[in-house]
C-alpha cells in the first residue's frame, strides 16, 4: 500500500544493525498500478551507514551525517510490486536512525510518496521529520531567469523608498515603512539599537551616524540626530560594554585620496550628556578596499568579533588560531576574508578563522555557534568551479579556502582537513547582514532561525537549523522580497519586531518594521524522539576542541595519507599510492570515496611520473569504478583517468558529457577532455567539437565564461596532432550556417501525406543506415523544418538542441517519438512560457538563455521558425509568468513526408550531419 503520510518518519531497526552485506535490517513492500515517468529516492542517515536496494538493485548508500541525498531510481522502480531493503551499520557516536522518501511521478500525471513509517517491517518509529530542516524537493531559495540582477538600479533617484505594499511577506506578518531617507541623510548601510531603544544607522558616503528615536504613538514624529560625522563608511555597529563599537572603512569616503585605512572605533559618553565625547581607535590601522571591514557582533565570551572581506589586510600583531596551510594553491599569498576578535579595550587580537571571500554579516546562535553568509565568485558563474553564495558555520581555527577567483577549494578536498564543509549552498546573490531571531517576538520556529539578507535581488530569507554532529542541517525558505529592496542590515528591536534598512551604492534608503500579527505565535517547534537525542549528542560534539571536531567528521585514514603525501618529496610519494590502492574503494560510502579520489589527485600532482606498474595499478583500479552512479564521483574519476592517459576514459567520459543535462557537469567533462591525448577516434573528436560549439552558443554565466570556453577550445585544438584534422575541427567548432529560409518556402509545392503516428513505424526502424538514401534524408532535414531550429553537423540554427550527437544518446524510436510528439517530454530549457506584463500584455514563447546572467531584460522567441526575431521584455515589467507543458516545437512537421522520407531522415540524423558528398 502507498503511504498517505506527507512526511517520512525517522526509523531504526528493532534488531541490532547487521553488517552491510548481511541479512536485511529493514524492508518494505509497496505497489504501483500506473506507468512511471520518473522516480527519485531521498534520504538521510544519522550515525549509521546504510545501503538501500530497490528490487535487489543498489539504489543509494550513505554514511553517518552525510547530507541529504537524492538519487534517480526511475530504472529500479516498476509498475506492480516493489520492494525496498535497507542494510546498515550503526555508529557508537550517537543515536542511529534514518529516513527515506521515494517520489514517483506518473506518465499520465500526478505523483505518489512512499515514506519510511513506523508500520514498516522490523522498525521502531522515532517521530516524523521536521520539514523545516530537510529540503526534500531540492527547491531552496535560488533565483531564476526572471530575477533581475539590476533591480537595485531602480532605487536611484526615487525620492522615497519602496512602499510597504510592494513587498511579499508570509501570512501572519505585517510590514510597514517607518521612514524614507531625506536628501541630506545619504544612503544607509548598518544599524543597531542602543540601550534606550533608539536606532543607530550609518551613512554610506557622508560618514558618521544617524540616531533615530521612534515615536511612542502611531503617527508621531521620529526624532533624527546626526552624531560623530568624522568616522567614515561605517559597515558594522555594535552596542556592548557601555560603548558603541563601529567598524569603519575609508573606501567611499576619505578626506585624503591616498587614505585607504579605517578600523575599529570605540565611542563612549563619559560626561552623561548623551553624546559620544570619547572616540578611540582600537588596534592597528590596516588598508582595505571594497570587500572591507564589515559587521560586528558580541561573542558568548564577551569579546568583539569583526568580520571582513578579502580586501582587508591583517594587522602586524595578532595571535593566529588558523592552520598554517602550505603554499599549494594559486593565490595562497593573497588576502582572505576573515574573522578577528578582540577584548573590549582592543588590547589583544586573534585571527579566529579565514579563507572567506566577502561575508558581511556575523551572528551567534543560542548554542554559541557563529554564522555568516559569504559571497560567490560571479566571474566564475556558469563554470564547474563556480562556488555559489553560502551560509557558513564559522569555527575557530578553520580555513574556508577562498583563494581569489577560480581558486576556491571544493569542500571534499580532504588534504585541507581544517576546511569544514559548507553548511548551506544558496546560489546567486549579494550577501549582506545576518541575524538570528533569538530576540524576536516571532513564532518559535523563527526564533532559532537565521535571517539572511541578499542585496542584489532584494530579499530576506530564513534559514532553519537543527543540530547534527558538530554542525547543523539547514534549509532556507523565502521570507521577504521587494523591488527595489536593496537590504543592507537588520536587527530586532525591544518590541521583538524586525527592523531593516535599504540602501547602498548611493541608492534611496528606507527603514522598515516587520511584526508578527497572526495567530499561533506560541506554537513550539516539532521535536521527535530522534531529534531530541541527536541534539544532545551534537551538544557534546560541539564542546570538543577543533581538532577532535575535525576528526569527528572526516575520514582520518585518507587525511593521514594526504598529510604524508604533502610532506614527502615527490620521489617518496609513490609509496602513498600503494596505501591508497589498498583502500576498498568499491565499498566506501560516497563522501569517503570522494575524499579518497582527491587523495589520488594530490599524489598524482606531487609525483606526476609514477613507476609504470604503480600507475598501471591505479588506472585499473579507477577504471573498474568508472562510470559510477554518482555524478560527483564520475567527475573526479574522469579527470583522474584522463590525466593518467587511460584510453578507455575518453569514450566513457564522452558518453557522460553527452548525457549530462546540467551545464556545470557538462562543462566539467568538456574542460578535462580538452587536453586528453589518448583514446580519440575521428568520430569522437567531431562529437567533442560539436558539443563545444553548442556550449558556446547556449551556456550562461558571468564575465569569465566566454573566456573560459575560448581557452578550452584553443587547448582542445592544440591537442589534435594532425594539422589538417585540426583545421577541420576548428571549422566544425564555428557557429553553424544560418539559412535564410522560412518554413513556407521549404514546404512549397508539397502535399499532405499523412498524420503520422509512432505506431506507423513499428516495422520500419530496423534498417541498415548504409542502405538508406542519405542525400534524400539531408533534403528532408530541410523540408521538415529541422534546419530552422537545430544544428546538425555544421548546418542549421542554434535554437533547439544540437542534433549532431543525438543518436549516441537516444534510440531511433526515441528520436522519432520526439519529432512526432514533441510535447510528450519537454526539457525545462526548451519549454514555452507565458509572460504577463504590468502593461496588461501577454507574450508566449521560449526564453533565450544566453549571455551574462545579469541581463535586465528577458529575451523571448515567439515563433520557433523565426528565432532571430527576439522580443525583449524588461524584467521590471514582468507581473506574472506560467510555464507551458507544450513544446515550442510544433506537431505535424513530417506530415508532408512519405514513410521512406522519414526513415531516410532518421538515417541522416544518425550520421551526425557527416554526409560525404
Amino acid at each position: 500500500m502507498l503511504s498517505a503520510a506527507s512526511e517520512p518518519h525517522w526509523i531504526a531497526p528493532t534488531k541490532s544493525w547487521s553488517a552491510t552485506d548481511g541479512p536485511e535490517s529493514v524492508r518494505h513492500v509497496f505497489r504501483i498500478n500506473r506507468d512511471i515517468k520518473s522516480a527519485e529516492l531521498r534520504g538521510v542517515a544519522d550515525y549509521c551507514q546504510i545501503k538501500v536496494r530497490i528490487n535487489d538493485e543498489l539504489a543509494a548508500e550513505t554514511d553517518f551525517l552525510d547530507p541529504l541525498f537524492r538519487r534517480d531510481v526511475s530504472s529500479e522502480v516498476r509498475p506492480g510490486i516493489n520492494r525496498i531493503e535497507v542494510r546498515g551499520v550503526a555508529s557508537s557516536e550517537g543515536p542511529s536512525a534514518f529516513f527515506l522518501q521515494l517520489k514517483a511521478e506518473f506518465a499520465d500525471g500526478g505523483s505518489a510518496l512512499i515514506n519510511t513509517m513506523p508500520d514498516w517491517s522490523g522498525v521502531t518509529g522515532l517521530g516524523a521529520i521536521n520539514p523545516d530542516y530537510w529540503d526534500l524537493e531540492g527547491k531552496g531559495v535560488q533565483v531564476d531567469v526572471f530575477a533581475d540582477y539590476e533591480q537595485w538600479q531602480d532605487a536611484k533617484n526615487l525620492g522615497e523608498s519602496t512602499a510597504a505594499s510592494n513587498f511579499q511577506i508570509p501570512d501572519g506578518f505585517q510590514i510597514e515603512r517607518l521612514r524614507s531617507a531625506g536628501k541630506e541623510e545619504d544612503s544607509w548601510i548598518a544599524m543597531a539599537f542602543d540601550p534606550k531603544g533608539r536606532l543607530i544607522i550609518s551613512r554610506e558616503r557622508k560618514g558618521g551616524l544617524l540616531r533615530m528615536t521612534l515615536p511612542e504613538n502611531k503617527g508621531g514624529e521620529m526624532k533624527v540626530e546626526v552624531i560623530n560625522e568624522d568616522i567614515a563608511e561605517i559597515r558594522g555597529i555594535l552596542w556592548a560594554h557601555d560603548s558603541l563599537y563601529v567598524n569603519s572603512n575609508s573606501h567611499n569616503v576619505r578626506k585624503d585620496p591616498r587614505d585607504r585605512t579605517g578600523g575599529l572605533y570605540r565611542l563612549r559618553d563619559t560626561n552623561g550628556d548623551d553624546q559620544f565625547d570619547k572616540v578611540q581607535q582600537l588596534g592597528e590601522r590596516t588598508a582595505t578596499g571594497g570587500h572591507g571591514r564589515n559587521d560586528l557582533t558580541l561573542g558568548p565570551d564577551g569579546k568583539i568579533y569583526l568580520i571582513g572581506g578579502d580586501s582587508v589586510g591583517l594587522p602586524e600583531k595578532f595571535k593566529d588560531l588558523t592552520p598554517r596551510v602550505a603554499k599549494f594553491l594559486p593565490g595562497d599569498d593573497r588576502n582572505h576574508g576573515h574573522v578577528m576578535r578582540t577584548d573590549k579595550d582592543g588590547r589583544e587580537w586573534e585571527l579566529v578563522c579565514k579563507g572567506l571571500r566577502n561575508p558581511y554579516g556575523i551572528d551567534f546562535n543560542l548554542d554559541g555557534a557563529m554564522f555568516t553568509y559569504d559571497a560567490d565568485a560571479e566571474h566564475d558563474m556558469g563554470a564547474p568551479w563556480y562556488r555559489p553564495t553560502h551560509v557558513r558555520h564559522l569555527e575557530q581555527g578553520a580555513d574556508y579556502g577562498w583563494r581569489a577567483v577560480t581558486g576556491k577549494w571544493p569542500p571534499y578536498f580532504c588534504d585541507h582537513a581544517d576546511n569544514p564543509p559548507t553548511t548551506l549552498m544558496i546560489g546567486k546573490g549579494s550577501p549582506t547582514s545576518v541575524k538570528f531571531g533569538t530576540r524576536s517576538s516571532f513564532p518559535e520556529r523563527y526564533k532559532k532561525a537565521l535571517f539572511v539578507q541578499d542585496w542584489t535581488y532584494g530579499r530576506i530569507f530564513v534559514v532553519h537549523m537543527t543540530p547534527r554532529g558538530v554542525s547543523y542541517a539547514c534549509k532556507a525558505e523565502p521570507f521577504l522580497q521587494g523591488r527595489p529592496a536593496n537590504v543592507t542590515d537588520l536587527d530586532f528591536g525591544p518590541d521583538g519586531a524586525m527592523y531593516f534598512v535599504t540602501g547602498g551604492r548611493g541608492t534611496q534608503s528606507g527603514l522598515y518594521r516587520v511584526r508578527w500579527t497572526g495567530e499561533g505565535g506560541d506554537v513550539s517547534v516539532m521535536v521527535g524522539a530522534h531529534s531530541s537525542s541527536r541534539a544532545e549528542t551534537a551538544k557534546i560534539a560541539r564542546s570538543q576542541p577543533h581538532a577532535k571536531r575535525v576528526a569527528y567528521s572526516r575520514n582520518q585514514t585518507v587525511s593521514l595519507l594526504l598529510s604524508a603525501a604533502k610532506n614527502l618529496s615527490p620521489s617518496k610519494v609513490a609509496f602513498i599510492a600503494n596505501d591508497l590502492n589498498s583502500l576498498p574503494l568499491a565499498t566506501l560510502p560516497l563522501l569517503r570515496l570522494e575524499e579518497a579520489l582527491r587523495a589520488y589527485e594530490i599524489v598524482q600532482l606531487r609525483a606526476p611520473r609514477l613507476e609504470p606498474n604503480v600507475e598501471s595499478m591505479i588506472r585499473a583500479k579507477l577504471l573498474s569504478l568508472f562510470p559510477a552512479k554518482s555524478d560527483p564521483v564520475n567527475r573526479q574519476l574522469s579527470s583522474l583517468l584522463l590525466r593518467l592517459g587511460a584510453a578507455d576514459a575518453v569514450p566513457r567520459t564522452m558518453k557522460l558529457m553527452e548525457a549530462a543535462t546540467d551545464q556545470h557537469e557538462q562543462f566539467h567533462y568538456l574542460f578535462h577532455l580538452r587536453d586528453a591525448r589518448n583514446g580519440w577516434s575521428d568520430e569522437l573528436r567531431e562529437r567533442y567539437f560539436i558539443a563545444l560549439r553548442q556550449a558556446s552558443a547556449e551556456y550562461r554565466g558571468g564575465r569569465g565564461l566566454p573566456g573560459f570556453l575560448k581557452q578550452v577550445r584553443e587547448d582542445a585544438l592544440a591537442a589534435v596532432p594532425n594539422p589538417t584534422a585540426r583545421a577541420r575541427y576548428a571549422a566544425l567548432g564555428e557557429a553553424g550556417r544560418r539559412p535564410k529560409l522560412n518554413y513556407a518556402d521549404l514546404i512549397a509545392g508539397r502535399k499532405f501525406e499523412k498524420q503520422w503516428k509512432l505506431g506507423d513505424f513499428d516495422n520500419a526502424l530496423n534498417f541498415s543506415r548504409d542502405s538508406r538514401n542519405l542525400k534524400n534524408g539531408k533534403r528532408m532535414y530541410s523540408v521538415g523544418g529541422c534546419v530552422l531550429c537545430h544544428q546538425l553537423g555544421g548546418e542549421g540554427r542554434v535554437f533547439g538542441p544540437d542534433l549532431s550527437n543525438v543518436s549516441g544518446r537516444f534510440s531511433r524510436r526515441d528520436v522519432l517519438e520526439s519529432i512526432l510528439e514533441p510535447s510528450r517530454v519537454v526539457s525545462e530549457k526548451y519549454r514555452n512560457v507565458t509572460i504577463e506584463t504590468t502593461d496588461g500584455e501577454s507574450h508566449t514563447g521560449q526564453i533565450v538563455l544566453e549571455g551574462d546572467y545579469r541581463q535586465s531584460k528577458l529575451k523571448l522567441v515567439a515563433n520557433p521558425f523565426e528565432p532571430d526575431q527576439v522580443l525583449e521584455i524588461p524584467k521590471i515589467k514582468i507581473a506574472g509568468k506560467r510555464q507551458s507543458e507544450v513544446s515550442a516545437m510544433p506537431e505535424g512537421l513530417l506530415n508532408t513526408l512519405t514513410r521512406d522520407d522519414i526513415v531516410d531522415l532518421l538515417a541522416f540524423i544518425e550520421t551526425g550531419g557527416r554526409l560525404r558528398e
